[in-house]
């Protein structure tokens, strides 16, 4: 009887754990979180947390405006991304979203915490083993150019950024290093706040290195209507494209002397080069191999290499068995 009645016990415990889990797993979560990041500052944040969380899940970054600065965790819920997520609007996304709050002592901006922020997603990615190749940065206004000013100072960390309204001085060090982190960015054809010249500069000039830097001017858009506009656009749907895009090397444009390839993932890598005639025929093929650093690279052709009328050039991941990684 003894052993019946366990046997019984055990059996609906079991039916209970199999019914409820999937029920528990399949629900989103927002909640408010504090991290100590010295002894002496607490820093305020957000996290959404997606259906069916599960290990090696993308993590978006987002920046707030300045309105949202304070000590105040509810302010941030007031308006734009953050009002949203927490409205349920985007439940369907597939990754983890975090609101830091940035305490109104830092004036200059999110500039001026960047290792907060850099500490917060540390923590995220070891408690809840976040996909590194996916850690994506967005903010508008005050967020915009913390997103850039962030992307530029962190390029290994972030897959791509999405400054909405933002500015920043576009030196050289800072253009070289955002030349390593695909852009999207948007602003607002009437902003009075940001012009959309600011933008407008400091992207021109990532392009100008060779880097993956797209910007959108929404025609008639005021500095407030910007996030409205970019983030609940199903057609841009920017939240599911920052969730999905991932580190990756690739080629962005050839000159007669070789190509310019965009590492996000340095490395030892092999390079093919092959040339055809206007038949098709192969006239050269070369290999070499190649120490790529995080940024713009220069890929040289071999000396006297035969280009004949079309070249086309492979990158092999030496490390991972040979694997393609891009082509051109």
């Amino acid at each position: 009887m003894l052993k019946k009645g366990m046997a019984l016990l055990i059996s609906v415990l079991l039916c209970t754990l199999f019914v409820n889990a999937p029920m528990l797993a399949a629900q989103t979560d927002f909640s408010a979180n504090t991290l100590k990041i010295s002894d002496s500052e607490i820093l305020n944040y957000w996290l959404f947390t997606p259906k069916n969380a599960r290990d090696n899940m993308p993590l978006i970054v987002y920046l707030h405006g300045g309105s949202g600065r304070g000590n105040d965790i509810n302010k941030l819920t007031e308006n734009g991304l953050c009002k949203w997520v927490s409205e349920g609007e985007f439940d369907n996304t597939g990754a983890y979203i975090v609101f830091p709050q940035l305490d109104t002592k830092y004036k200059e901006g999110w500039a001026a915490n960047k290792s907060g922020v850099q500490k917060l997603i540390e923590y995220l990615v070891k408690t809840y083993h976040i996909n590194t190749n996916k850690i994506s940065l967005t903010g508008h206004s005050m967020g915009g150019t913390g997103t850039l000013a962030l992307g530029a100072a962190f390029p290994r960390l972030f897959s791509c950024i999405a400054p909405l309204s933002g500015s920043l001085n576009a030196d050289s060090d800072t253009v070289s290093a955002l030349s390593a982190v695909p852009i999207f960015a948007f602003c607002g054809s009437e902003d009075t706040i940001v012009p959309p010249e600011s933008s407008e500069k400091i992207i021109r000039a990532v392009r100008a290195l060779g880097g993956n830097a797209e910007l959108i001017t929404i025609d008639g858009a005021d500095h407030f209507s910007v996030p409205e506009l970019v983030y609940l656009d199903k057609n841009l749907n920017l939240i599911e494209k920052l969730a999905q895009y991932e580190k990756k090397n690739e080629i962005t444009k050839t000159d007669e002397n070789g190509v310019f390839l965009r590492t996000q993932i340095p490395g030892e890598y092999a390079v093919l080069f092959a040339g055809f005639d206007e038949s098709g025929k192969l006239i050269d093929c070369r290999t070499a191999q190649q120490n790529f650093a995080l940024g713009i690279n220069k890929i040289s052709l071999p000396q006297g290499f035969e280009t004949g009328t079309k070249t086309k050039y492979l990158i092999f991941d030496i490390k991972d068995g040979m694997r393609l990684v891009c082509e051109k």
